[in-house]
This record gives C-alpha cells, sequence and structure tokens, in this order.
C-alpha cells in the first residue's frame, strides 16, 4: 500500500480545516507523505472537483490514496465510499465527485464507509473530511485491507456532466472546467473528437463563436484571439493568448457546446 495520500476540497487555505484534516490523519499514520492537489475548488463545486482531481491523479504512482472533499451534502444520507480504481483508491462523498476517475482507470470496487472504528474518536456531522475520510485514509495507508472499512456497494454516483450526446452529424457536450486563466475545458477528449470527425471538416460552437481548426498553443494566434487546441489533460479547450475566454464570454461550468461535421 502506498504511504502518499493527496488532498482535494473545496476548504480554501484561510480556516482551520486543511490543518485540521491533515493532523487527524498523522495521528493515526505519521508516516504518510501528504500532498495537497487544491483546496482552492469553488465551494460547493462537485463538477469541478471531479474534473481537477479526474486530471491529476494518474500523474502519482500506482496505489496512491486520493481524498476529495467537496461534499455540500454533508450530514446527510449520501454516503461517505471507498472506490478502488485499477491503480488507485478514493476516498470521497458519494455525490458524483469521482465520475471522471472511474471513467478513466475503471471501478473495481466500491465501499460504504460504514465501519465508525475507522472515524476519528468523535464524529461532526458537519466535518466529515477530518472525521471520516482523513481517517481513513490514514488507516488505508497503514495496510488495513478494504474489504474492513465498509460494506460493499453496486454503484456510486455519476455526474451527466462528463457525457457526450449524438445526433447524427452532431455532438453535444459540456463545459466542465475553467481554470484561473479563463481556459475553457470540455468533457471531450481528443481521442473522442478524433474518432467522431476521422478526415472530415468539422465546426465547433460555444456561445456563437465558432472554430473549424485545432492549434498548438496559446501562442499560435495573436494576443487577444480565441483557439481551439488539446489541453493538457487530454481534454479539447477553448482559450484566448493572454486574456480570459470565459470572461469575455460569459462562459459558466455545465455550458453546451456542439462539434458538427
Amino acid at each position: 500500500m502506498s504511504h502518499i495520500i493527496t488532498l482535494t476540497s473545496d476548504f480554501g487555505n484561510a480556516d482551520h480545516y486543511v490543518g485540521a484534516m491533515k493532523g487527524a490523519i498523522l495521528r493515526i499514520n505519521p508516516n504518510v507523505t501528504l500532498v495537497d492537489i487544491s483546496h482552492e475548488i469553488p465551494s460547493f463545486g462537485v463538477p469541478i472537483a471531479a474534473y481537477v482531481i479526474g486530471s491529476s491523479f494518474l500523474a502519482f504512482p500506482r496505489g496512491t490514496i486520493h481524498v476529495v472533499v467537496t461534499d455540500p451534502g454533508v450530514g446527510t444520507s449520501r454516503r461517505p465510499i471507498l472506490l478502488c480504481t485499477e491503480n488507485y483508491f478514493f476516498l470521497a462523498p458519494d455525490n458524483g465527485v469521482l465520475s471522471l476517475a472511474a471513467e478513466r482507470d475503471g471501478a473495481r470496487a466500491i465501499y460504504h464507509l460504514d465501519k465508525p472504528e475507522y472515524y476519528l474518536d468523535h464524529l461532526s456531522a458537519t466535518f466529515h473530511g477530518r472525521d471520516i475520510f482523513g481517517p481513513v485514509a490514514a488507516h488505508l495507508a497503514a495496510g488495513v485491507n478494504p474489504v474492513r472499512l465498509g460494506s460493499k456497494q453496486d454503484d456510486f454516483e455519476k455526474l451527466n456532466l462528463f457525457r457526450i450526446s449524438r445526433k447524427n452529424n452532431k455532438l453535444s457536450a459540456k463545459v466542465i472546467n475553467i481554470d484561473r486563466f479563463g481556459n475553457v475545458t470540455i468533457g471531450m477528449t481528443f481521442e473522442h473528437f478524433r474518432h467522431f470527425i476521422k478526415n472530415n471538416k468539422f465546426e465547433f460552437t460555444i456561445k456563437k463563436q465558432s472554430f473549424t481548426e485545432l492549434k498548438n498553443t496559446y501562442a499560435d494566434v495573436q494576443p487577444g484571439e480565441s483557439l481551439m487546441l488539446v489541453g493538457s489533460s487530454g481534454f479539447l479547450e477553448i482559450a484566448m493568448n493572454r486574456d480570459s475566454f470565459a470572461l469575455l464570454y460569459n462562459v459558466k461550468v455545465g455550458d453546451s457546446v456542439e462539434l458538427t461535421v
């Protein structure tokens, strides 16, 4: 079992939440290496957290444990789960935040984390990052078998955001992320795009802006000009050289886009 645990959340860095979650992990297993992926997920931004973890987990060694806490349903009937994929382990609320990770690495087993002996001693209704996900991750890194951590489940929640629909010669997808530069990530991989268009001409439309070719990098167009390219995570991206495409055209996560051949 890996001794690396990554942390992704919408906690920010101004409050005590990240530090308390790390403390709970180290209290149980002081031998782990903790890596922060991001704590600047927008508040309650489950789709964006799904993209962030789904775009970063493959950079880590096999067996890494990923804790993802963007949890607007904390304290409700939503389940805390452990998802075992082909090469990694993920602990998160069952709210769709693991959709992309499961799609990219395959879901082998899902467990409902319903064994309180692996929780922190005093369970809060509003801070499961510290009281459930962190401690369970620490026990998992210490070698506790996943089957001891919870009851096996048949399925888990998945987001519609990553689904592509097809009608004749048209694909419809959605915006899945907007980064700090205003670059817009589309829920369509380059492989999916290439398979659909084959050798045909295409038109990609977002917010009444059309693109008919892929560029290689941002500087392939003049400053202030827009372009379509393949982002570093393998998804199609709409950007503007040295400016924010999202801000200029008021693009939001969940907006629809169309690809026509």
